[in-house]
């Protein structure tokens, strides 16, 4: 005999899974948790932001059209495409500025308002507001291999790849370099992975440590804080990502082991779980990462970092403290490599099409692809671990949001059952979401079967937002 017991899963959170799925099988692939203390059932999981071509560029020069970098300066974007510069104007229209060393990795670009600098960490070049000219930096004084640049006291600073040197500029003057306008990292014997610049202060990133300066109005502008050395350094240039007062950044510890860490301008805090830092311990080459920072229309802030060789993308948003994974049609990393915002809407570069894109939450797929939305549930089980009968599963999310007409006007919830703890999966079950304006559709599955360690897989495919709420499960409990 048994009874029937009605339980609330919960359904929404981010990425835990571990190496056992039995012990923490939770993962969220393509979505990122929301809360509202006011909320119908206080938080939710809403769909990321989908894309759609606006631009496709011509190409030219090496390569295969890899974006790397953009930067918004004197209402232009600059972007760099493989090895080639160009600036956007207001409508989109490109024009071509000159060719630089490399045609892949990391370019850094920094601007003082009048000047823009881009390095390679091959060299150097400089584009002029006054004369609309992109020239090379020649100056004696300037760093061989400049691998980042920043800006800080009017002054443009880089550092050198494969040393612990730094160099500045002359005030407002990116073509003026001298080589007793330099220091060198002082914390540890390290060199440079990248510069950054928050809340006024010099953030110096090495391989082992990270030291912050500050600007003492010497003459040489810039002393150490002795009190802000971090004993723990950057793995990559590109994974470094300042906006809204928060720098983030892939951080590689004593040992090797990296981590993703974050600082509004004070000791920097771990924000990466150990689900996340087992998944980075396996990448082949962490390294090559890129990452930026954007917020959406409804005030939350997200941290993406891009993984091309290990063919991985995860979205971390600060405003939930949450993660997921994001994906390109199965399971691939996701599309954009570089992120701008220009003329009030938000664009990215693809890290492998000769293209820009808007991004955009109400933009519901990947430029004509589908976006696969998909949420793996934690495990249920009885306190005894005695099987249960699963008679019923209700899910409460956003329905009646088909098209007219086409392939979405019908959408689908799909449900996949897991019986021993997320390792194997049953068949694919679905049910209707609801046509265009059917807000009372009930999405219930019914009669699923015996399990003792129950693990939920849903998902959907349709080219329209997918808004999850929460979940009920009735169980057949044996009668003790």
């Amino acid at each position: 005999m048994s009874i029937l017991k009605t339980v609330n899963l919960d359904i929404i959170g981010d990425y835990a899974r571990h190496g056992y799925d039995e012990f923490d099988p939770k993962r969220t692939l393509n979505m990122y948790a929301a809360v509202d203390p006011q909320g119908k059932n206080k938080k939710s999981l809403f769909t990321r932001p989908g894309l759609k071509e606006v631009k496709t560029l011509v190409r030219r020069g090496r390569g295969s059209g890899r974006g790397r970098a953009a930067h918004v300066f004197d209402n232009k974007v600059f972007i760099v495409i493989d090895d080639r510069i160009y600036f956007l104007d207001t409508s989109l229209n490109i024009v071509y500025l000159g060719e630089i060393l490399t045609d892949r990795g990391y370019v850094g670009i920094e601007d003082n308002g009048t000047e823009c600098v881009f390095v390679d960490g091959k060299g150097g070049w400089v584009y002029s507001k006054d004369t609309g000219l992109l020239t090379e930096i020649t100056a004696p004084g300037f760093l061989d291999n400049p691998v980042d640049v920043t800006v800080l006291a009017q002054r443009f600073i880089v550092c050198q790849a494969e040393s612990d040197s730094w160099g500045i500029s002359g005030i407002n003057d990116a073509n003026s370099w001298d080589t007793l306008d330099r220091a060198k990292l002082t914390a540890y014997p390290d060199v440079f992975t990248g510069l950054g610049r928050l809340r006024g202060l010099l953030y110096l990133f090495g391989q082992r440590s990270v030291e912050v300066w500050y600007d003492s109005g010497q003459a040489f502008p810039f002393s150490q804080q002795s009190v802000q050395t971090l004993d723990y350094g950057c793995a990559s240039a590109g994974s470094i990502a300042i906006n809204f007062e928060h720098a983030i950044w892939l951080a590689r510890y004593y040992n090797g082991q990296v981590a993703i860490v974050m600082t509004t301008g004070g000791e920097p805090t771990r924000i990466s779980t150990a689900a996340i830092e087992e998944e980075l311990a396996l990448y082949e080459n962490p390294e090559d990462a890129s990452a930026y920072i954007f917020k959406n229309r409804i005030g939350y802030i997200f941290y993406v970092i891009n993984f091309t060789e290990d063919n991985r993308t995860w979205m971390y948003c600060l405003n939930t403290q949450s993660w997921s994974q994001l994906s390109h049609k199965d399971e691939d990393r996701w599309l954009p490599e570089a992120y701008f915002y220009y003329n009030d809407k938000h664009y990215v570069l693809p890290y492998n099409a000769n293209s820009i894109l808007e991004l955009s939450d109400q933009i519901y797929d990947d430029n004509g692809i589908a976006i696969r939305k998909m949420r793996e549930v934690g495990v249920f089980s009885l306190p005894n671990y005695k099987n249960h009968n699963i008679h019923e599963i209700w899910f409460d999310l956003k329905t009646g949001t088909g098209t007219e007409y086409g392939k979405n006007e019908d959408p689908l919830l799909r449900l996949e059952i897991s019986r021993d703890g997320g390792i194997t999966y049953g068949n694919q079950l679905s049910q209707k979401i609801g046509k265009i304006g059917k807000r009372k559709t009930e999405v219930r599955f019914f009669n699923l079967g015996i399990s003792a360690d129950t693990v939920l897989r849903i998902e959907n495919y349709n080219d329209l937002p997918l808004v999850l709420l929460g979940c009920s499960m009735t169980v057949g409990v044996p009668n003790a």
